[in-house]
């Protein structure tokens, strides 16, 4: 039986880079869609069709990066996980450390989606707001890399 244990801590730059991650992958491109539409039925705000879309993109992506990054040092003040998991075939086991909290048990439901791309392995979980787990690769080996793309 395949066993996988990390340990995963949520502090401001994990959570940025889920917020970023997330953002990517689900907002950008309605953003850069609604863009494309102001920028053609009012083409002359910056000078041209081109223009309008770039200055707009780029004023938008600011306002939206500010955002995201005032919301992940709130939340990376509110929020305190430190924990050891541990994936098994069948549940996955939260060692909660320096916590009063006691050890949970989940089983995979818990786990919403793996996404995986060149560094990574993404684990949303099945929460509101989700919380993402990301797995850096290089700190993974061959079996657990296959444990986790068998999982997806």
């Amino acid at each position: 039986m395949m066993e996988v244990s990390k340990y995963v801590t949520a502090n401001f730059k994990s959570i940025l880079r889920a917020k970023l991650y997330n953002f990517f992958q689900r907002s950008l491109w309605r953003y850069i869609l609604a863009v494309m539409i102001i920028a053609y039925v009012i083409p002359e705000t910056f000078g041209s069709f081109v223009q309008t879309f770039m200055g707009l993109l780029s004023i938008l992506l600011s306002v939206v990066f500010l955002l995201i990054v005032i919301s992940s040092k709130i939340f990376s003040k509110k929020m305190y996980f430190d924990a050891v998991i541990v994936f098994t075939e069948t549940s996955i086991i939260l060692n909660h450390q320096n916590s009063s909290k006691e050890k949970e048990e989940k089983d995979w439901s818990w786990i919403k989606k793996i996404s995986e791309n060149a560094k990574h392995f993404w684990l949303k979980t099945n929460e509101y707001p989700p919380f993402y787990i990301y797995l850096d690769k290089e700190k993974l080996t061959d079996q657990e890399i296959e444990f986790f793309k068998s999982k997806a």
